[in-house]
């Protein structure tokens, strides 16, 4: 059997995913670079879901100074079980201020 990709978005944002082990999951968010905002793991079991690599920053074509990007995160479901990915939109530098916006996927993996 092959593996296969899911792809995911912020119009995901709290909805359910199910895959089969050796899948892979991509969640893809949007991102201003120049906020100083950036998207960071709170929350995973990297037992059931392993994170492949670092996230990518893909930006348009030709981008201008202050444009929006997308960060990309890999995983690849690593063992059945279940797990909350919830991905956190902050300034690595704040660290008690709370999450400017947040991302939570349920992922059941088969």
């Amino acid at each position: 059997m092959r593996a296969s990709t899911t792809a995911v978005t912020e119009a995901d944002n709290r909805h359910a995913v199910t895959i089969a082990v050796g899948d892979t999951l991509v969640v893809s968010l949007k991102t201003t670079p120049g906020t100083g905002f950036s998207w960071k793991i709170s929350q995973i079991d990297d037992k059931v879901l392993h994170q492949q690599g670092e996230p990518q920053l893909l930006k348009a074509a030709n981008p201008i100074p202050g444009a929006p990007a997308t960060q990309v995160f890999r995983f690849v479901a690593a063992s059945g079980g279940s797990t909350d990915l919830e991905l956190d939109y902050v300034r690595p530098w704040e660290k008690s201020a709370p999450p400017q916006r947040t991302f939570y996927l349920g992922v059941t993996v088969r």
